[in-house]
């Protein structure tokens, strides 16, 4: 009996363990084989004042005023050493129709970092999303604060592939 009981738990283990895994994956699979990151990272290194221009790049060091995603994935904006005091608030332009994230943007707890989730292409079809293009795009505002307090409004875009 206490054998069985072993092998239970040794089971048992084995199966949270597998479960656990399993669940840390670090890609999407899109367009049926196509495999895309989970997460895409737009850092924030500098900014203009006298534009209210952020200086967004991506993981590999390009501009990400317009950067593309695909449904499902999540997208961080990061603050990274650029005398920026303070995102306050990401939220779409009002002339933008388009809702493509699952809630809005917000930040992460005890962090300077924002991150909002692209909802899944049944609910962006099902929301009415406009397509342009191929593209459901997406205009949007961040308002930030500067070193001094002052705060500025910037207007990048994201196109989300379908």
């Amino acid at each position: 009996m206490k054998l069985i009981f072993s092998i239970c738990k040794i089971f048992s283990f084995c199966f949270v363990v597998m479960y656990a895994f399993s669940s840390c994956k670090t890609t999407l699979i899109v367009n049926g084989t196509e495999e895309v990151p989970k997460k895409v990272i737009i850092k924030i290194t500098g900014f203009d004042t006298t534009t209210g221009k952020l200086k967004m790049e991506d993981k590999a060091g390009k501009p990400a005023d317009t950067i593309q995603a695909w449904p499902g994935q999540k997208i961080k904006w990061k603050i990274r050493g650029s005398g920026i005091r303070s995102i306050d608030s990401i939220f779409a332009k009002k002339v933008n129709k388009n809702k493509i994230f699952q809630e809005d943007p917000h930040k992460k707890f005890l962090s300077s970092t924002w991150q909002g989730t692209i909802q899944n292409k049944g609910a962006l079809k099902e929301n009415g999303v406009i397509r342009d293009g191929g593209y459901y795009n997406y205009d949007y505002n961040i308002k930030w604060k500067d070193k001094d307090g002052t705060q500025h409004t910037y207007d990048p875009r994201i196109q989300v592939k379908s």
